[in-house]
């Protein structure tokens, strides 16, 4: 590989995994996903674990655990978009310790930006519905990623500099 192309091959490789996790909530939004859908599937799989349950139990327990994978898929996503600002800041800025902070609100613009596009696309469908609420749970997943990456950070500096 030429050195010319290095570069332009590790920028798609730092973005590559945050463009796989939209594809998958691009997927996760269709109607294959929505809650009519999914509610046989987890039902039978909490059943299996964790016993039966009346109906309206479950309703509640459907709701929880799909707002659950809102919260660790967009925290997942928002992680993936950390991982890629702070590698292309890398790349072609060298290592600082601010590019930890850009990267981690940069991270946290493109989880907002996915989220609220996400719902304004099943707004549109029959089969699902839109809340502002999703955005919020997600970014709360968000967020709760971005504390443990500080915490981390924090950590590895810290270490560092005791060394």
């Amino acid at each position: 590989m030429s050195n010319r192309a290095q570069p332009i091959w590790r920028l798609l490789s730092a973005w590559l995994p945050a463009i796989l996790g939209i594809s998958v909530i691009v997927w996760e939004s269709t109607d294959t996903f929505s809650s009519a859908h999914t509610s046989q599937p987890l039902r039978h799989l909490w059943e299996l674990l964790a016993g039966p349950v009346n109906n309206l139990a479950w309703e509640a327990i459907h709701h929880n655990i799909r707002k659950t994978g809102h919260a660790i898929g967009y925290g997942m996503l928002s992680g993936l978009f950390f991982r890629a600002w702070f590698l292309t800041f890398s790349e072609f800025l060298g290592r600082r310790v601010e590019e930890w902070h850009t990267s981690s609100l940069l991270a946290l613009v493109c989880t907002l930006l996915v989220g609220s596009s996400d719902e304004l696309h099943q707004k549109f469908l029959p089969s699902r519905s839109s809340s502002p609420f999703d955005v919020a749970v997600d970014m709360a997943g968000a967020f709760m990623v971005h504390s443990c990456l500080s915490r981390c950070t924090s950590s590895l500096h810290a270490a560092g500099s005791s060394l």
